[in-house]
């Protein structure tokens, strides 16, 4: 499970360097406020929990890393329905 993981991440960090896809700076403010509704706590709060300012590079690529997945995910949704196929007697 682990190397799944591990490739995943490195396939995914790939992708987001191909892409040149960045988050930007109201992608990663968006997803702080998400983080604070989330918890029901002040952002600032959540900003420290993250270690920003000192972070902030890392919590970029956090939401860049997000951000594509999300994207991916969209980009990959079947367009046609598929018929089901019936299940045979045997």
């Amino acid at each position: 499970m682990l190397k799944f993981r591990v490739r995943g991440a490195f396939l995914l960090e790939q992708i987001v360097k191909q892409e040149e896809f960045e988050a930007s700076e109201e992608d990663v403010n968006s997803w702080l406020d998400t983080r604070a509704a989330d918890a029901k706590r002040p952002r600032e709060e959540i900003e420290k929990a993250f270690g920003l300012p000192k972070n902030r590079e890392a919590v970029n690529r956090m939401v860049t890393r997000e951000r594509m997945v999300e994207q991916l995910i969209e980009k990959s949704k079947i367009k046609k329905s598929i018929k089901a196929i019936p299940a045979t007697e045997g």
